[in-house]
């Protein structure tokens, strides 16, 4: 009768290891999330225009690199 709380420790013992490791895990990424969200947020909107804006002119980009460079000779 002995064996049966022995091997409930056991178990527990082998299923609570790498729960905590992954939550550790969990929350370090969580913090390391929220430190560069705190540290990129005063750039979000400037991001967001260069965004729309390479988007809206790379074609007129694209038809100005065609018509000024030379095409190579290799």
């Amino acid at each position: 009768m002995n064996t049966t709380p022995r091997l409930d420790q056991e178990l527990e013992q082998r299923l609570a290891t790498p729960l905590l490791d992954v939550l550790i895990r969990a929350g370090l990424i969580l913090g390391l999330a929220m430190l560069c969200y705190r540290v990129f947020s005063p750039f979000l909107t400037l991001r967001v225009w260069a965004l729309i804006l390479a988007v809206t002119i790379y074609p007129l980009h694209q038809y100005l690199a065609g018509k000024g460079s030379p095409q190579p000779c290799w």
